[in-house]
Parts: C-alpha cells; sequence; structure tokens
C-alpha cells in the first residue's frame, strides 16, 4: 500500500488528533520496513527532539505546524484525512483532552503548508482498511485502537 514511500529517510505522519495517525504509521512503517516513532518518544510538542530524529517513519499529529521546518528532499510528509463526525465521534467516545487543533482548523493548515513541501501527501483514513494491520472491531483497545508497543 505504501511500498512507494521507502526511499524517504523520514516519513512524518500528521493529521488532526484522532483521525487515525497512529494506524496509519504503523501501517507506513510496516510496508516500508522503517521503524515506527510515536510521538511519545518526543513528549508530543518537543519540536526539537522530534527533529533530532533523522530515520523512521514518525507519528505525530502536533507536528503538523512545524512540518515546514522538518521537510526536506529525504522527509515524506503525509496527512491522514478523516471524517470531521468520526474524529468528534472518537474525541467524545474515548474522552481525551481537547486537540490542539480543531479538525477543521488542521486541514486548512494542511491546506497551506502541503505545497510548501518537498514531498507531501494525503491519505484518507478508510482506506487504511484493506490493510493487514487494521482490525474492524477495537472495542476496548483505549485511546490508542491499537495492539503494537508504543516506540
Amino acid at each position: 500500500m505504501f511500498g512507494h514511500l521507502k526511499g524517504f529517510r523520514r516519513i512524518i505522519v500528521t493529521g488532526p488528533h484522532r483521525s487515525g495517525t497512529t494506524i496509519a504509521a504503523e501501517i507506513i512503517a510496516e510496508d516500508t520496513g522503517k521503524r515506527c516513532i510515536r510521538e511519545e518518544a518526543f513528549q508530543q510538542t518537543n519540536i526539537i527532539k522530534a527533529a533530532k530524529i533523522q530515520e523512521g517513519v514518525i507519528q505525530g499529529p502536533y507536528l503538523l505546524p512545524w512540518t515546514p521546518a522538518l521537510a526536506d528532499d529525504e522527509t515524506a510528509v503525509i496527512y491522514v484525512l478523516r471524517d470531521g463526525k468520526e474524529i468528534d465521534a472518537s474525541v467524545a467516545r474515548l474522552r481525551v483532552s481537547k486537540p490542539l487543533f480543531h479538525w477543521s482548523q488542521a486541514w486548512a493548515l494542511w491546506q497551506r503548508i502541503a505545497p510548501l513541501l518537498p514531498h507531501a501527501e494525503t491519505i484518507e483514513y478508510q482506506a487504511l482498511r484493506g490493510h493487514r494491520l487494521w482490525v474492524e472491531n477495537r472495542k476496548g483497545w483505549g485511546h490508542r485502537q491499537t495492539r503494537s508497543p508504543a516506540s
């Protein structure tokens, strides 16, 4: 599904919170043979620490506004696009803290940022359903909605 990204040294997966950046990053890591690095590795908002990560698939919704500074010719930036009603429902269901950006703000920001990036791609959350790592029923999995350990 994402084999075309193998040639990039670093891949940043961003988008609004609850949009599917975690599962997208895991799928991209699987398809490219790269290590998946979750946002906890740089305390979600430590941009200086995130910038030091030079290889792998980096999952980070908070990185969205910083992608022009982080991106170079060897970095692909992937934005996960998910229906806003689904994001709102996920936030309400899991009772997570208020995200940095509302999904509509994140999308507006992405539309301004993407043309500035050397390699930018938007993927639809629903398109991930066809991958072998996708699990349809994730009831009881918690806020991560994934079984993989945090990187």
